[in-house]
């Protein structure tokens, strides 16, 4: 049996460690080419961001890529999961043109703006949903005939689009069925060549196994014989000493130490115990929890406010001045939330724990809140509310939102400003939550870095409601102190993106809008004094 495994073990061992070098081999040249395609997967963001103003050049340049990678992908060897990334990163884009050009066109109510934003999300609108729209069109009271005419169309035009984009993957989200498939090579080569190498190197055990026993059971023949030889050659018995035990018990008597009586401690005398003090055990004190009430002093000053890169709404740059005001460290909590108002947001609306983001609360919801904590700190409230319709004195010392102009000139750190394109620095990730990096929801505050003046979370995690009306092309006519944005509108201005967001929509300059009157779990505050 020996002789026939040492033919074959050499044999055996050498196919099975080509067979896992052949798989880490194949793996690798599958990564090289998967890496390839993840730069283009970076090309393709960066065209989005290059012709976002220009919505018909950018789709125009999405589809020649995906035209391009369509023929890389039958050349290399590709994992097509990334390719079905890819087609959903173009089509996720192409959603966001088509719903911010849709959005800019027509004045919708925030129902509508939800079910489009549901019927993009995977880049086509299926035969439900357009069903949906089409009821929330006709019931749309903003709306004249000839408009709903003309958003059908767009809508039909987009969907018909959808499906020339991506005829093999519509309705299933993926252009191959097992996507898989292709690391088959890899996993039976690496499979194969470790079952081989277990295989040999067990058999070659086993063949230790018996050589060992073998010489076990000759070296104990050997030691048989060499005991009986001894016996044999002894013909005097051996002498044994009677007198050992008692000499050995005599000295063992001798070395003996007898021990000693342990002495009883007399009792302290009652003196003595009096004048001893009494240590009192300190009483554990539970750790306050933290408001993240605290407010930090941004000294005023001039700076330019917008960006000559960014979208058109984001232009023109034009030079606004701020006087000093004092902003909240953090956005408000879930637990100053609770203590304020009475009750906690409802796991419903988004509550996660007491150190998060207050969420899901409307613009009008945030202002009754800076009103009720200004009166119970004794302040003077900024906002007189009569049903919808607010005023605000910002001569008062309540606590109140920020205008944009104060959110945009905290954000970017004062004048501690240094140009970062985020909150604090230009790699998002030292400051803000992305949906990259964020789980599916708002992230517990303070986590990720400052700006400047020691404020956190203004890009990422949830964005912030502002003081402002939202009307476009307001930018060219601002006022150059202290703006307090256009007088009326139906939309108030948002700002510094979400956990939800791509990192364009965290820049300090990006500007959104939503009705008072919407809630989502992206939304949250912080509030300002003077």
């Amino acid at each position: 049996m020996s002789d026939i495994l040492s033919n074959w073990e050499a044999i055996g061992a050498i196919i099975g460690i080509i067979a896992i070098i052949g798989a880490v081999i194949n793996w690798l040249i599958q990564q090289r080419s998967s890496a390839s395609i993840k730069k283009e997967l970076q090309l393709i963001d960066r065209t989005f961001y290059k012709y976002l103003s220009a919505p018909d050049e950018c789709f125009h340049e999405l589809l020649l890529q995906r035209m391009k990678l369509s023929k890389k992908l039958k050349e290399e060897r590709v994992d097509p999961q990334i390719f079905t990334t890819l087609e959903q990163r173009i089509n996720s884009y192409i959603s966001q043109l088509t719903f911010r050009e849709i959005k800019s066109k027509y004045n919708l109510n925030d129902s509508f703006k939800q079910n489009l934003l549901n019927a993009l999300a995977d880049g086509q609108i299926s035969v439900e949903e357009m069903f949906v729209l089409k009821n929330e069109i006709q019931k749309n009271e903003h709306l004249q005939e000839n408009e709903k005419i003309q958003l059908m169309k767009d809508l039909e035009k987009f969907q018909s689009e959808a499906v020339e984009r991506m005829p093999d993957s519509v309705g299933n989200g993926s252009i191959d069925e097992n996507p898989k498939k292709k690391n088959i090579l890899s996993i039976a080569l690496l499979g194969g060549g470790i079952l081989i190498v277990l295989v040999f190197v067990g058999l070659m055990m086993f063949e230790e196994g018996e050589e060992v026993s073998k010489a076990d059971e000759e070296t104990a023949v050997v030691e048989t014989q060499d005991l009986e030889a001894i016996t044999n050659e002894s013909e005097e018995p051996i002498a044994v000493n009677s007198e050992a035990p008692a000499e050995i018990e005599e000295a063992e008597n001798e070395n003996t130490v007898p021990v000693e009586e342990t002495k009883t401690t007399e009792a302290e005398p009652e003196s003595v115990k009096a004048v001893k003090p009494v240590v009192e055990t300190p009483k554990e004190e539970k750790p306050k929890l933290p408001m993240y009430d605290e407010m930090i002093y941004v000294q005023g000053g001039t700076f330019s406010m917008g960006s000559d890169i960014g979208s058109n709404d984001e232009k023109p740059v034009h030079t606004i001045s701020v006087s000093g005001f004092s902003i909240r460290k953090y956005e408000v909590s879930q637990r100053e939330w609770k203590t304020v108002m009475g009750s906690r947001i409802s796991a419903a609306a988004g509550f996660i724990s007491e150190d998060y983001p207050a969420i899901n609360v409307s613009w009008y919801d945030a202002v009754k809140f800076c009103n009720k904590k200004s009166q119970s700190e004794g302040l003077s409230p900024c906002y007189t509310i009569s049903g919808t319709n607010v005023t605000c004195d910002f001569s008062k010392n309540g606590y109140r939102l920020p205008t944009e102009a104060e959110w945009e000139y905290a954000a970017t750190g004062g004048k501690k400003n240094q140009g970062f394109k985020f909150s604090g620095a230009d790699d998002l990730k030292s400051v803000g939550w992305t949906k990259k990096d964020a789980l599916s929801n708002v992230m517990e505050l303070g986590k990720k870095g400052p700006n400047q003046s020691g404020i956190f979370d203004m890009s990422g995690n949830a964005a912030e409601w502002c003081w402002d009306w939202f009307k476009r092309g307001y930018y060219s006519t601002a006022e150059g102190s202290d703006p307090k944005g256009p007088e009326s509108g139906s939309y108030k201005i948002v700002r510094g993106g979400s956990w939800k967001d791509d990192a364009y929509d965290c820049r300090t300059t990006y500007r959104e809008w939503e009705s008072p009157t919407f809630k989502e779990n992206t939304i949250g505050f912080r509030m300002v004094r003077r």
